[in-house]
């Protein structure tokens, strides 16, 4: 069976402003600050949704989840073009003065359009290979 890298899948490539970096630095090592922190993804369909878990969720103010979710879309490279569907998860956890993530996704292409059920078909399902990063150095 082939292994796919998550990145192979990527719709468009973007970077992260630094302005958007130094703002959720903080927010991250805040959330840190108390254990490793998860979160899952839907994606495809021209859209992506970032999920954090309900008890991250609540320590932080609603404009910071959003600023979360755009930085972690972005720097996760997570794809939201309309041709396929993409689920995954991730964590971030911080190690020695280094915050990192490890994530993997499941993903499945379009093959045909239905036209008299009006549905699509979809292909196989693949599972991408668990990737590990840095997302930035702690000083």
């Amino acid at each position: 069976e082939n292994e796919y890298s998550h990145n192979d899948f990527k719709y468009q490539e973007e970077e992260v402003s630094s302005e958007l970096e130094e703002k959720v630095k903080p927010i991250i090592l805040k959330l840190l600050s108390k254990k490793p922190f998860k979160f899952t993804w839907e994606s495809g369909n021209d859209e992506a949704f970032l999920y954090l878990e309900e008890d991250v969720k609540n320590q932080i103010k609603e404009e910071e989840i959003w600023e979360l979710d755009e930085y972690f879309i972005i720097k996760l490279s997570i794809p939201d073009a309309g041709e396929f569907a993409m689920n995954g998860e991730a964590e971030v956890y911080k190690k020695d003065n280094k915050v990192l993530v490890d994530f993997h996704s499941t993903f499945k292409l379009i093959e045909d359009y239905d036209e008299e059920k009006d549905e699509i078909i979809w292909g196989e399902e693949h599972d991408t290979q668990e990737t590990s990063f840095l997302l930035f150095n702690v000083n």
